[in-house]
């Protein structure tokens, strides 16, 4: 089972964090320094994608990260997942937010964290993850996209005709 997935640039300022069981904002706070101290650590000394993170999230649980330019996004996870699959999850959600994207960096993150938000919860629904398939997620995230900007053009439109109408009156 999942238990978070974090998006943190290489400073530590988390730029997604969605935990997948109760956990107080304080702690939430807290966790996360330490999971990118963890994180950075083991990117240096030892070059390994995968920390152990038993002392934070109980027994049997990891890390599991990969960076990308200048963020890393990080997965926490129970035993009962592989961590190979976990390294494709990953590599998934970052090539579906370059399909949606187009090349993604760190601003697209901070000024659409709705868009990866609801990424995000295409791939994991309550810490299960729920498909891998890139094509169809991005499929369904353009047609999504498609869908919301014609509505939001006929909201405009309507607005706009209404004005037209008021000011004719």
């Amino acid at each position: 089972m999942i238990l978070a997935v974090l998006v943190m640039n290489k400073n530590g300022k988390a730029r997604i964090a969605r935990f997948y069981n109760d956990v107080e904002f304080e702690k939430q706070q807290y966790l996360i320094q330490r999971i990118h101290s963890l994180v950075v650590k083991q990117n240096k000394e030892l070059n390994s994608n995968i920390v152990d993170s038993s002392l934070l999230f109980g027994n049997n649980s990891r890390i599991t990260f990969r960076c990308f330019t200048t963020l890393y996004f990080i997965v926490v996870h129970d035993n009962n997942e592989s961590p190979l699959s976990i390294l494709d999850l990953i590599q998934v959600l970052v090539e579906t937010l370059n399909c949606y994207f187009e090349n993604v960096c760190e601003l697209d993150i901070i000024f659409n964290f709705d868009k990866v938000n609801y990424i995000l919860d295409e791939f994991i629904v309550a810490g299960i993850v729920t498909t891998l398939n890139m094509k169809e997620l991005c499929d369904k995230i353009k047609l999504n996209q498609k869908i919301s900007q014609s509505q939001s053009s006929k909201t405009i439109e309507g607005v706009l005709e209404k004005i037209k109408h008021f000011s004719l009156s």
